[in-house]
């Protein structure tokens, strides 16, 4: 059987207007046909629209997207499985994280900040969550995902570790509370452009950087959507194409040397 190739999105943050005049581009370009949409995790903060962005996301994943949680969407996700489980201690250390990060994600929810304590933001943020299907789809988010030959974690993956070793891991990861997984987190695993799994592909987002890094073992995708100016970008597997957009309006391809 042939291979399907893959469209991959990197860190999204809120960023609504930018997600959606992407997928537009790639659409005009002839690129969304054929291929799966693959999306790294960090759909909270720094953008303005977050909850626009997982309405749109859901749809995407309806319609077979591979998707992964990043270190914004987990914080918050292990405060609300520390208060599952009952561990206050946890869940505050957790909450204290989250709101230290959440930028405008609260607001895009129509949940102001002003006068309220954590446990109020925090209560009034996941009941929110909850009535309009986004934590149903965010604790399904796993931290990585797989594609063909192609590895799809949100910040890269450990040297020296088989990655089958790292993949059970990471399944047992999503229920430990105290966890805080380097392939979601690590700065360091999303600047390494090596790795040891012969024959895959690691893709990850996580650091901004000026430009992608792409080569055939790696790929590092992250250029800081959300900040002042900077792009939105997605790369295409079969075509080694990366596809961008900024917040002034205009577009770029970047064809491969």
């Amino acid at each position: 059987m042939e291979a399907v190739p893959m469209i991959v999105f990197p860190d999204t943050q809120g960023e609504l207007d930018l997600l959606k005049r992407l997928l537009d581009y790639l659409d005009e370009l002839g690129l969304l046909s054929g291929r799966v949409l693959g999306l790294l995790g960090d759909y909270f903060d720094r953008g303005s629209n977050v909850k626009g962005l997982l309405d749109l996301i859901i749809e995407l994943w309806k319609d077979d997207a591979v998707c992964i949680r990043g270190n914004h969407e987990d914080v918050f996700l292990k405060a609300f499985l520390a208060d599952e489980l009952e561990d206050e201690f946890v869940r505050d250390l957790w909450i204290r994280r989250w709101l230290m990060i959440e930028n405008d994600t609260l607001w895009s929810y129509h949940i102001g900040r002003n006068s309220h304590g954590r446990m109020y933001l925090f209560e009034a943020f996941r009941e929110r969550l909850g009535e309009l299907g986004h934590l149903d789809f965010l604790e399904q988010l796993p931290y990585y995902g797989e594609h063909e030959h192609l590895i799809l974690v949100h910040s890269g993956i450990l040297p020296g570790v088989p990655w089958h070793t790292q993949r059970n891991q990471l399944v047992k990861d999503l229920r430990d509370i105290a966890s805080e997984p380097p392939q979601t987190y690590s700065f360091d695993l999303a600047l390494m452009t090596e790795h040891d799994e012969a024959g895959r592909c690691v893709v990850s987002g996580h650091k901004p950087r000026q430009t992608p890094y792409i080569s055939p073992s790696r790929v590092l995708l992250d250029c800081g959507a959300g900040f002042k100016d900077k792009p939105l970008v997605a790369w295409v597997s079969d075509t080694n194409q990366v596809i961008g957009v900024r917040p002034d309006g205009t577009n770029f391809t970047t064809n491969p040397d």
